[in-house]
């Protein structure tokens, strides 16, 4: 059973990515020890992004600051598969 601490992450880890992209044309996924719920307390999140054309760098980048300021206690690494 996921607690309600890590669906409240997993919440605010899309609000912030769609802050950037367009919902209706990425998709974004948990892969990692987060998707086969092995994680440990503050093992960090592993958030892939698919979409019909690449990410741009600056895009990337403005996601990463937003994790960045973010008060998620945990580090997010996202990686584009576009």
């Amino acid at each position: 059973m996921v607690n309600q601490k890590i669906k409240k992450a997993e919440k605010e880890i899309k609000k912030i990515i769609f802050r950037f992209l367009n919902p209706k044309e990425y998709q974004i996924f948990i892969f990692g020890s987060r998707a086969t719920r092995k994680a440990k307390k503050f093992s960090d999140y592993d958030i892939g992004i698919f979409g019909k054309k690449p990410v741009s760098f600056e895009t990337l980048g403005l996601i990463d600051e937003a994790f960045e300021n973010s008060d998620l206690p945990y580090i997010i690494n996202v990686v584009d598969f576009s």
